[in-house]
């Protein structure tokens, strides 16, 4: 599979071209392949690149890796439905729709925990801008 990115700026870094290939050609490999479940939209979603002048810009691949993100998740859910029932998977969605509604209705600032001091983590008034964005729809009216 060929694959190509763009580069980020000749000033900036990029992921790793070699690390992306490879995981985009196992992506591939495992979407193939129906009994393959070695790969999930969770393992996606984890996905994580060395940084390197020439690389790929990231930006162009996270957009890449959440499309392949959504392909997988609709086939989990599909095999979950197929296995549990629709009655039974739109239960477990609500459940855990209301508990992300749970956790952004917390006063701002207070949603997440803060990273460790010797970690990186989002920063804080990122993650409430987005907290907000995300209980604005779970509390729209359905279409």
């Amino acid at each position: 599979m060929t694959t190509t990115f763009p580069s980020a700026g000749r000033r900036e870094r990029g992921y790793d071209p070699d690390q992306v290939d490879a995981f985009l050609r196992d992506a591939r490999r495992c979407y193939d392949d129906e009994a393959d479940r070695s790969l999930t939209s969770e393992t996606i979603r984890r996905v994580s690149f060395d940084m390197r002048r020439g690389g790929y810009s990231a930006a162009a691949v996270d957009r890449v890796l959440e499309r392949l993100e959504d392909a997988f998740a609709v086939r989990e859910r599909d095999r979950t439905v197929a296995r549990v029932g629709a009655d039974a998977w739109n239960a477990e969605a609500r459940r855990a729709a209301q508990e992300i509604l749970d956790r952004v209705s917390r006063p701002t600032g207070e949603r997440f925990d803060r990273a460790g001091f010797l970690t990186t983590g989002y920063d804080r008034r990122e993650v409430d801008r987005f907290a907000d964005r995300v209980a604005k729809y779970f509390r729209a009216p359905s279409p």
